[in-house]
């Protein structure tokens, strides 16, 4: 399954925190598409770099998780 921000996976819930759930609206309007969405999300850019996350917020503190995810992103952004 791939899709992009155009297509109707602009209305979906990716994550239960509004904030997770937030900043992957913005990735998909940024050149970022989902390729899969189960126990993970899985985005990948038009770069080619491909990132996962776990929807489960039980793992760790989740602003922490976020945080670092955010930097992540950033630094996959910046190598195109």
């Amino acid at each position: 399954m791939t899709c992009s921000a155009r297509e109707w996976c602009g209305h979906m819930k990716y994550n239960t925190n509004k904030d997770v759930n937030r900043f992957i609206k913005d990735m998909l309007g940024r050149g970022w598409r989902l390729v899969s969405h189960n126990k993970h999300i899985k985005l990948q850019h038009d770069n080619g770099s491909i990132i996962n996350m776990a929807t489960s917020s039980k793992e760790g503190k989740l602003s922490r998780k976020l945080k670092n995810f955010k930097a992540t992103v950033r630094k996959l952004e910046e190598r195109c």
